[in-house]
Protein backbone atom coordinates (compact mmCIF):
# COMPACT_ATOMS: atom_id res chain seq x y z
CA UNK A 1 0.00 0.00 0.00
CA UNK A 2 1.37 3.58 -0.67
CA UNK A 3 0.85 6.48 1.09
CA UNK A 4 1.70 9.95 0.43
CA UNK A 5 3.42 11.45 3.92
CA UNK A 6 3.90 14.91 4.65
CA UNK A 7 7.39 15.61 6.09
CA UNK A 8 8.11 18.60 8.62
CA UNK A 9 9.55 20.73 5.67
CA UNK A 10 6.51 20.88 3.87
CA UNK A 11 7.68 18.53 1.34
CA UNK A 12 5.24 15.08 -0.10
CA UNK A 13 6.84 11.67 -0.38
CA UNK A 14 5.08 8.55 -1.11
CA UNK A 15 6.01 5.53 1.09
CA UNK A 16 5.55 1.80 0.45
CA UNK A 17 4.17 0.55 3.74
CA UNK A 18 2.33 -2.74 5.01
CA UNK A 19 -1.73 -2.15 6.32
CA UNK A 20 -0.73 -3.13 9.74
CA UNK A 21 1.96 0.27 9.08
CA UNK A 22 -0.81 2.23 7.41
CA UNK A 23 -3.15 1.58 10.30
CA UNK A 24 -0.55 2.79 13.02
CA UNK A 25 0.44 5.92 10.66
CA UNK A 26 -3.19 6.85 10.27
CA UNK A 27 -3.90 6.47 13.81
CA UNK A 28 -1.14 8.69 15.04
CA UNK A 29 -1.78 11.55 12.97
CA UNK A 30 -5.31 10.93 14.17
CA UNK A 31 -4.17 11.58 17.38
CA UNK A 32 -1.81 14.52 16.88
CA UNK A 33 -4.66 16.42 14.53
CA UNK A 34 -7.10 15.80 17.84
CA UNK A 35 -4.26 16.75 19.97
CA UNK A 36 -3.63 19.97 18.28
CA UNK A 37 -7.81 20.32 18.01
CA UNK A 38 -7.65 20.03 22.08
CA UNK A 39 -5.00 22.33 22.34
CA UNK A 40 -6.81 24.94 20.40
CA UNK A 41 -10.26 24.26 22.19
CA UNK A 42 -8.21 24.75 25.72
CA UNK A 43 -6.61 28.24 24.47
CA UNK A 44 -9.68 29.63 22.78
CA UNK A 45 -11.79 28.08 26.26
CA UNK A 46 -9.08 29.60 29.23
CA UNK A 47 -6.83 31.97 27.24
CA UNK A 48 -4.04 29.47 27.25
CA UNK A 49 -2.29 26.16 26.93
CA UNK A 50 -1.51 24.50 30.30
CA UNK A 51 2.18 22.45 29.98
CA UNK A 52 3.96 21.37 33.52
CA UNK A 53 6.89 23.68 32.18
CA UNK A 54 4.53 26.78 32.72
CA UNK A 55 2.77 25.88 35.75
CA UNK A 56 6.51 25.33 37.49
CA UNK A 57 7.32 28.80 36.08
CA UNK A 58 4.08 30.61 37.18
CA UNK A 59 4.90 28.70 40.91
CA UNK A 60 7.90 30.29 40.99
CA UNK A 61 7.46 33.58 39.98
CA UNK A 62 4.18 33.42 42.52
CA UNK A 63 6.68 32.26 45.23
CA UNK A 64 9.10 35.46 44.13
CA UNK A 65 6.03 37.79 44.36
CA UNK A 66 4.83 36.87 47.44
CA UNK A 67 8.37 36.94 48.85
CA UNK A 68 8.70 40.47 47.71
CA UNK A 69 5.60 42.03 48.65
CA UNK A 70 3.07 41.50 51.49
CA UNK A 71 0.00 39.21 50.57
CA UNK A 72 -2.64 40.71 48.62
CA UNK A 73 -5.81 40.49 51.01
CA UNK A 74 -8.41 40.89 47.64
CA UNK A 75 -9.03 36.99 46.99
CA UNK A 76 -9.51 35.95 43.00
CA UNK A 77 -12.36 33.03 43.13
CA UNK A 78 -12.13 32.07 39.68
CA UNK A 79 -8.24 31.68 39.46
CA UNK A 80 -8.43 29.81 42.62
CA UNK A 81 -10.90 27.54 41.01
CA UNK A 82 -8.76 27.54 37.91
CA UNK A 83 -5.69 26.13 39.54
CA UNK A 84 -7.80 23.50 41.61
CA UNK A 85 -8.56 22.08 37.96
CA UNK A 86 -5.51 22.04 36.76
CA UNK A 87 -3.87 20.28 39.60
CA UNK A 88 -6.67 17.90 39.26
CA UNK A 89 -5.76 17.76 35.90
CA UNK A 90 -2.37 17.02 36.87
CA UNK A 91 -2.79 14.71 39.78
CA UNK A 92 -5.22 12.57 37.20
CA UNK A 93 -2.17 11.92 34.66
CA UNK A 94 -0.29 11.37 37.23
CA UNK A 95 -2.89 8.45 37.97
CA UNK A 96 -2.05 7.04 34.50
CA UNK A 97 1.35 6.74 35.07
CA UNK A 98 2.92 2.90 36.14
CA UNK A 99 3.74 2.53 39.78
CA UNK A 100 7.36 3.49 39.85
CA UNK A 101 6.70 6.25 37.88
CA UNK A 102 4.11 7.37 40.10
CA UNK A 103 6.68 6.62 43.25
CA UNK A 104 9.20 8.94 41.26
CA UNK A 105 7.10 11.91 41.01
CA UNK A 106 5.83 11.66 44.50
CA UNK A 107 9.45 11.51 45.93
CA UNK A 108 10.93 13.79 44.03
CA UNK A 109 7.82 16.63 44.24
CA UNK A 110 5.71 15.88 47.19
CA UNK A 111 8.71 14.91 49.35
CA UNK A 112 11.34 17.04 47.63
CA UNK A 113 13.97 14.27 47.68
CA UNK A 114 17.00 14.81 45.70
CA UNK A 115 18.24 12.67 42.84
CA UNK A 116 20.87 10.86 44.75
CA UNK A 117 18.36 10.23 47.62
CA UNK A 118 15.72 8.60 45.34
CA UNK A 119 18.94 6.37 43.75
CA UNK A 120 19.22 5.24 47.01
CA UNK A 121 16.14 4.73 47.51
CA UNK A 122 15.76 2.35 44.33
CA UNK A 123 19.10 1.25 44.48
CA UNK A 124 20.02 2.42 40.72
CA UNK A 125 22.54 5.41 40.09
CA UNK A 126 21.72 8.98 40.16
CA UNK A 127 21.65 9.64 35.84
CA UNK A 128 19.26 6.58 35.57
CA UNK A 129 17.08 9.06 37.71
CA UNK A 130 17.62 12.18 35.81
CA UNK A 131 16.46 9.98 32.70
CA UNK A 132 13.40 8.55 34.61
CA UNK A 133 12.43 12.26 35.62
CA UNK A 134 12.58 12.97 32.38
CA UNK A 135 10.82 10.27 30.52
CA UNK A 136 8.11 10.91 33.41
CA UNK A 137 7.71 14.58 32.27
CA UNK A 138 7.44 13.87 29.08
CA UNK A 139 4.54 11.47 29.41
CA UNK A 140 2.94 13.96 31.76
CA UNK A 141 2.79 16.53 29.28
CA UNK A 142 1.24 14.48 26.57
CA UNK A 143 -0.97 12.85 28.58
CA UNK A 144 -2.36 16.62 29.60
CA UNK A 145 -2.39 17.91 26.18
CA UNK A 146 -4.37 14.66 25.32
CA UNK A 147 -6.91 15.74 27.80
CA UNK A 148 -7.23 19.37 25.95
Amino acid sequence: MKINYKLADGRTVEVEVTEAQAEVLITLERQERNARRKSRYHRDRYGKVVSLDAMAEEDDEQTNKTMREAIDTSVDVSADIEREEEVAEVRQAVECLNARHRELVRLYFEEEKTQVEIAAIFGIDQSSVARQLKTVLSKLEKLLKKDF
